[in-house]
């Protein structure tokens, strides 16, 4: 009887002590760990923090998918591959002169 009280109270210890305390997902005022990633301006458009405008105009003109002006983190998130094509030869160009 002695064992089995003991057994009673280390499982009911165990189970108190790894229980989950206030995490990042029940409560993300207060995370865990910091994000990596910076706030952005805009939270509904994930090219608001861009710097390069002729790839943020790229990732609008392909991304936004019902065209309200903003890239939305599941918009973002649907892209799975960005290709670039690096031309290796440069472009010539000649005045036309009439």
């Amino acid at each position: 009887m002695k064992t089995l009280t003991i057994l009673f109270v280390a499982a009911i210890m165990m189970g108190v002590g790894c229980s989950k305390s206030e995490d990042s997902e029940n409560n993300p005022d207060k995370p865990d760990k910091p994000s990596p990633l910076p706030d952005l301006p805009d939270p509904n458009d994930v090219c608001s923090c861009m710097d390069d405008i002729i790839f943020m105009q790229y990732c609008y003109d392909n991304f936004d998918v019902n065209k309200d002006g903003k890239v939305s983190k599941i918009e973002a998130s649907a892209v799975a591959k960005i290709v670039f094509r690096i031309s290796k030869q440069p472009k010539i160009t000649r005045n036309i002169q009439a």
